[in-house]
C-alpha cells in the first residue's frame, strides 16, 4: 500500500472514531472546561469588567482589565482612563481595584484562574497525555533535524 493511501485510510479511521464519540464525552474530558459544581457556576463574576492581572514596576502599578461585553482587555495605571474605564485606586493587600464605569464606581478583585491537573486524572488519561507529549517531542525533533539538514545543504 502506498504511504499516501495508508495515511488517508488512517485519517478516515480516526475521523470515524471521533464522530462515534458523543460530544458530551469529549466535553467531559476537556482540560478547558471549568468545574461543574453548582458553587462554581454561582461564583461567576457579576461586574462588567474583571481584574485579570497586575504588574508592578518602578513606573507604578498597571492593572489588566477585561471588559466582558467587548471581550477586550487593556492595561491601565492607577488614575488612567481608556474606553470609558478609569482606575480610581488599587489595594495591593486585598488585590482589589476601584474602577469607574460611566461615573459609577465598581470594586473588582483579581481573578484566580484554575487549570486542569493530571493529579486527579485516571491512569488512562495520564498515559494518553504521555503519548501525546512523546509524539509532539518526536515531531519537534524531526522538524529540527530537517531544518538543520536544509541549512547544511544550503551552506554547501
Amino acid at each position: 500500500m502506498k504511504p499516501a493511501l495508508a495515511a488517508l485510510a488512517f485519517m478516515a479511521v480516526v475521523a470515524a472514531a471521533a464522530r462515534a464519540q458523543s460530544p458530551t464525552a469529549l466535553a467531559k474530558d476537556s482540560p478547558f472546561s471549568g468545574p461543574a459544581s453548582p458553587a462554581a457556576t454561582a461564583a461567576r463574576p457579576t461586574e462588567p469588567v474583571q481584574l485579570t492581572g497586575v504588574s508592578a514596576s518602578a513606573a507604578g502599578v498597571r492593572l489588566c482589565l477585561y471588559d466582558l461585553a467587548t471581550r477586550h482587555s487593556r492595561w491601565l495605571g492607577v488614575g488612567a482612563a481608556a474606553d470609558g474605564i478609569q482606575v480610581v485606586s488599587y489595594d495591593e493587600n486585598r488585590q482589589a481595584a476601584v474602577i469607574s464605569l460611566g461615573g459609577v464606581q465598581h470594586t473588582v478583585t483579581l481573578q484566580e484562574w484554575q487549570t486542569a491537573s493530571l493529579a486527579a486524572a485516571s491512569p488512562e488519561a495520564k498515559a494518553r497525555e504521555a503519548r501525546l507529549l512523546s509524539g509532539d517531542l518526536l515531531d519537534i525533533g524531526l522538524q529540527q533535524r530537517k531544518a538543520a539538514a536544509a541549512q547544511k545543504s544550503a551552506g554547501n
